[in-house]
Protein backbone atom coordinates (compact mmCIF):
# COMPACT_ATOMS: atom_id res chain seq x y z
CA UNK A 1 0.00 0.00 0.00
CA UNK A 2 1.49 3.33 -1.09
CA UNK A 3 1.43 6.22 1.33
CA UNK A 4 1.05 9.71 -0.13
CA UNK A 5 3.20 12.33 1.53
CA UNK A 6 1.28 15.52 2.30
CA UNK A 7 3.53 18.54 1.69
CA UNK A 8 3.15 22.16 2.67
CA UNK A 9 4.21 25.23 0.75
CA UNK A 10 6.85 25.81 3.45
CA UNK A 11 8.19 22.26 2.87
CA UNK A 12 8.57 23.04 -0.83
CA UNK A 13 10.35 26.34 -0.12
CA UNK A 14 12.84 24.58 2.16
CA UNK A 15 13.43 21.57 -0.07
CA UNK A 16 12.05 21.93 -3.61
CA UNK A 17 11.61 18.71 -5.56
CA UNK A 18 13.39 18.26 -8.87
CA UNK A 19 11.60 18.82 -12.15
CA UNK A 20 8.47 20.78 -12.99
CA UNK A 21 5.55 20.48 -10.61
CA UNK A 22 2.73 22.21 -8.78
CA UNK A 23 1.31 21.48 -5.35
CA UNK A 24 -2.42 20.75 -5.25
CA UNK A 25 -3.88 20.32 -1.77
CA UNK A 26 -0.54 19.11 -0.46
CA UNK A 27 0.20 16.63 -3.25
CA UNK A 28 2.81 17.15 -5.96
CA UNK A 29 1.44 17.21 -9.49
CA UNK A 30 3.88 16.80 -12.37
CA UNK A 31 3.83 19.53 -15.01
CA UNK A 32 4.86 18.51 -18.51
CA UNK A 33 7.42 20.44 -20.53
CA UNK A 34 5.80 22.49 -23.26
CA UNK A 35 6.13 22.43 -27.04
CA UNK A 36 8.30 24.91 -28.89
CA UNK A 37 5.27 26.71 -30.35
CA UNK A 38 3.54 26.97 -26.97
CA UNK A 39 6.73 28.28 -25.34
CA UNK A 40 7.13 30.85 -28.12
CA UNK A 41 3.52 32.06 -27.71
CA UNK A 42 4.01 32.23 -23.93
CA UNK A 43 7.16 34.34 -24.35
CA UNK A 44 5.38 36.70 -26.74
CA UNK A 45 2.37 37.21 -24.46
CA UNK A 46 4.66 37.66 -21.46
CA UNK A 47 6.66 40.33 -23.30
CA UNK A 48 3.62 42.23 -24.62
CA UNK A 49 1.80 42.24 -21.28
CA UNK A 50 4.97 43.21 -19.40
CA UNK A 51 5.66 46.11 -21.77
CA UNK A 52 2.09 47.36 -21.37
CA UNK A 53 2.02 46.99 -17.58
CA UNK A 54 5.40 48.66 -17.18
CA UNK A 55 4.62 51.54 -19.57
CA UNK A 56 1.38 52.28 -17.69
CA UNK A 57 2.81 51.47 -14.23
CA UNK A 58 0.04 48.96 -13.55
CA UNK A 59 1.95 46.21 -11.78
CA UNK A 60 4.21 43.20 -12.32
CA UNK A 61 4.08 40.48 -14.97
CA UNK A 62 5.82 37.18 -14.14
CA UNK A 63 6.53 34.05 -16.11
CA UNK A 64 6.05 30.33 -15.61
CA UNK A 65 8.70 29.99 -12.91
CA UNK A 66 6.76 32.10 -10.37
CA UNK A 67 4.92 30.10 -7.72
CA UNK A 68 1.65 31.37 -6.25
CA UNK A 69 0.18 29.95 -3.07
CA UNK A 70 -3.39 30.62 -4.16
CA UNK A 71 -4.79 28.63 -1.25
CA UNK A 72 -1.98 28.69 1.35
CA UNK A 73 -4.12 27.01 4.03
CA UNK A 74 -4.82 24.14 1.62
CA UNK A 75 -1.19 23.96 0.40
CA UNK A 76 -2.04 24.71 -3.20
CA UNK A 77 0.85 26.24 -5.14
CA UNK A 78 0.53 26.86 -8.88
CA UNK A 79 2.77 28.34 -11.56
CA UNK A 80 0.75 29.95 -14.37
CA UNK A 81 2.45 30.48 -17.71
CA UNK A 82 1.92 34.24 -17.28
CA UNK A 83 0.65 36.08 -14.21
CA UNK A 84 -0.09 39.76 -13.64
CA UNK A 85 -0.28 41.33 -10.16
CA UNK A 86 -1.65 44.87 -9.81
CA UNK A 87 0.67 47.44 -8.20
CA UNK A 88 -1.35 47.72 -5.00
CA UNK A 89 -1.15 43.93 -4.46
CA UNK A 90 2.55 43.33 -5.10
CA UNK A 91 4.08 41.60 -2.06
CA UNK A 92 6.53 43.64 0.05
CA UNK A 93 10.20 43.24 -0.91
CA UNK A 94 10.95 40.91 2.04
CA UNK A 95 8.11 38.57 1.00
CA UNK A 96 9.34 38.40 -2.59
CA UNK A 97 12.05 35.97 -1.51
CA UNK A 98 9.26 33.37 -1.11
CA UNK A 99 6.36 32.08 -3.15
CA UNK A 100 3.66 34.74 -3.37
CA UNK A 101 0.78 33.95 -1.02
CA UNK A 102 -1.87 35.44 -3.30
CA UNK A 103 -3.74 34.84 -6.52
CA UNK A 104 -2.69 36.91 -9.54
CA UNK A 105 -5.19 39.38 -11.00
CA UNK A 106 -4.73 37.96 -14.53
CA UNK A 107 -3.54 34.48 -15.47
CA UNK A 108 -2.60 33.19 -18.92
CA UNK A 109 -2.35 29.45 -19.49
CA UNK A 110 -0.99 28.31 -22.86
CA UNK A 111 -1.96 24.82 -24.00
CA UNK A 112 0.64 22.44 -25.36
CA UNK A 113 -0.10 19.24 -27.30
CA UNK A 114 0.78 17.22 -24.16
CA UNK A 115 -1.82 19.09 -22.04
CA UNK A 116 -5.31 17.73 -21.41
CA UNK A 117 -8.25 20.11 -21.60
CA UNK A 118 -9.84 18.58 -18.50
CA UNK A 119 -6.70 19.41 -16.49
CA UNK A 120 -6.60 22.96 -17.89
CA UNK A 121 -10.27 23.57 -16.99
CA UNK A 122 -9.73 22.16 -13.49
CA UNK A 123 -6.84 24.57 -13.00
CA UNK A 124 -8.89 27.49 -14.36
CA UNK A 125 -11.60 26.71 -11.82
CA UNK A 126 -8.96 26.80 -9.06
CA UNK A 127 -7.81 30.21 -10.27
CA UNK A 128 -11.34 31.60 -10.34
CA UNK A 129 -12.13 30.18 -6.88
CA UNK A 130 -8.95 31.82 -5.58
CA UNK A 131 -10.08 35.23 -6.83
CA UNK A 132 -8.31 35.63 -10.17
CA UNK A 133 -10.33 38.25 -12.09
CA UNK A 134 -9.45 37.15 -15.64
CA UNK A 135 -8.01 33.89 -17.02
CA UNK A 136 -6.97 33.48 -20.66
CA UNK A 137 -6.67 29.95 -22.03
CA UNK A 138 -4.56 30.12 -25.18
CA UNK A 139 -4.67 27.32 -27.75
CA UNK A 140 -1.79 27.94 -30.21
CA UNK A 141 -2.87 25.17 -32.62
CA UNK A 142 -6.31 26.57 -33.49
CA UNK A 143 -5.03 30.10 -32.61
CA UNK A 144 -7.81 30.86 -30.15
CA UNK A 145 -8.03 32.45 -26.72
CA UNK A 146 -10.85 31.63 -24.30
CA UNK A 147 -11.57 34.23 -21.64
CA UNK A 148 -12.82 33.10 -18.23
CA UNK A 149 -14.18 35.43 -15.54
CA UNK A 150 -15.97 34.61 -12.30
CA UNK A 151 -19.71 34.04 -12.76
CA UNK A 152 -19.60 34.62 -16.54
CA UNK A 153 -19.86 32.34 -19.52
CA UNK A 154 -16.43 31.85 -21.14
CA UNK A 155 -15.84 33.59 -24.49
CA UNK A 156 -13.63 32.18 -27.24
CA UNK A 157 -11.90 34.62 -29.57
CA UNK A 158 -9.82 34.19 -32.73
CA UNK A 159 -8.32 36.05 -35.67
CA UNK A 160 -9.16 39.76 -35.84
CA UNK A 161 -11.32 39.67 -32.70
CA UNK A 162 -10.09 42.00 -29.97
CA UNK A 163 -8.94 40.65 -26.64
CA UNK A 164 -8.96 42.96 -23.63
CA UNK A 165 -8.19 42.49 -19.95
CA UNK A 166 -10.52 45.04 -18.36
CA UNK A 167 -10.55 46.00 -15.54
CA UNK A 168 -7.23 44.35 -14.68
CA UNK A 169 -5.15 45.99 -17.43
CA UNK A 170 -7.16 49.12 -18.30
CA UNK A 171 -6.90 50.05 -21.96
CA UNK A 172 -5.08 46.90 -23.09
CA UNK A 173 -6.58 45.73 -26.40
CA UNK A 174 -5.08 43.66 -29.16
CA UNK A 175 -6.21 41.43 -32.01
CA UNK A 176 -5.87 37.76 -31.10
CA UNK A 177 -3.66 37.13 -34.16
CA UNK A 178 -1.37 40.01 -33.15
CA UNK A 179 -1.09 38.74 -29.58
CA UNK A 180 -0.27 35.21 -30.73
CA UNK A 181 2.23 36.34 -33.37
CA UNK A 182 2.75 34.99 -36.86
CA UNK A 183 1.17 31.66 -37.69
CA UNK A 184 3.71 28.89 -38.21
CA UNK A 185 4.65 28.28 -41.84
CA UNK A 186 3.26 25.08 -43.31
CA UNK A 187 5.66 22.17 -43.37
CA UNK A 188 7.76 21.94 -46.51
CA UNK A 189 7.42 18.78 -48.58
CA UNK A 190 10.39 16.44 -48.23
CA UNK A 191 13.13 16.76 -50.84
CA UNK A 192 13.32 13.88 -53.23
Amino acid sequence: MAVTQHLTIADIERNPPEGNWELIKGELAAVNPTSYRSARVTARILRLLDEYAETHQLGDVVGPDAGFGIFPDENTLVAPDVGFIASHRIPPAADQEHFARLAPDLVVEVMSPSDRMTDALRKINLYLEAGVAVVWLVEPGPRTISIFRPDQTPRRLAGDEIIAAEPVLPGFQMKVDDLLGPAPAPASPPLT
